[in-house]
């Protein structure tokens, strides 16, 4: 089983039920909920029935340091991306 060290001590990273990945097509929430981040992402749904929809997939609650945390890995892995794949996206 996987580790992760927060502060000075390992816990296990569990994942029982093989959560799936989900494809992220906009943000349908972001705001401060009492002292936590709220953030709601959600997929497109155009089934060619009609007018396209987008379906909220996910729901986070995080606390303000897991939120930095997050920006900072992901301003990381974005810099570091070439210009042309950043593009592509």
């Amino acid at each position: 089983m996987a580790k992760l060290k927060l502060s000075d001590t390992f816990v296990e990273i569990e994942d029982p039920e093989k959560i799936q990945p989900v494809w992220i097509d906009v943000v349908t929430e972001i705001r401060d909920a009492s002292g936590a981040i709220a953030i709601s992402l959600g997929t497109l749904i155009a089934d060619g029935d009609g007018a396209p929809t987008v379906r909220v997939c996910s729901r986070m609650r995080m606390s303000y340091s897991a939120a930095q945390s997050v920006s900072a890995m992901l301003n990381d892995m974005l810099r570091s991306l070439s210009p042309r794949k950043a593009k592509a996206n």
